[in-house]
């Protein structure tokens, strides 16, 4: 759904921001690109914080950076928004991703 939200704000953004058809295209291709980026390192956080940490904090990158992205009027950091709301995105796929196998624990004496 995030990548194509922005589809019907375009046209504003595109004048507040004062966006080229380039500066469009960059500020559309930012959260697949943060998603893309953002894929493996959220895996790797999976393995250190755990599902449920990961997933909060996808959520709070995705939350605080869409609170930015509402109020921003600057292309740069209407870019820099959508990049980090990618990432988050790519955390809370990460974490909640039902295909992860359960966590095995080590049991035995001495261990």
């Amino acid at each position: 759904m995030f990548f194509t939200a922005l589809t019907p704000l375009l046209p504003h953004y595109t004048q507040v921001a004062h966006l080229s058809k380039a500066g469009a295209g960059i500020l559309v291709a930012a959260y697949p690109l943060g998603t893309l980026v953002g894929a493996l390192p959220g895996g790797l956080l999976t393995g250190h914080l755990g599902y449920r940490r990961t997933v909060l904090l996808g959520l709070a990158l995705m939350g605080a950076s869409t609170l930015v992205f509402g109020w921003a009027s600057a292309a740069a950091v209407l870019v820099s928004a959508r990049f980090v709301q990618g990432l988050g995105g790519a955390c809370t796929w990460a974490g909640a991703w039902p295909g992860w196998p359960p966590r095995r624990r080590r049991h035995g004496a001495g261990r």
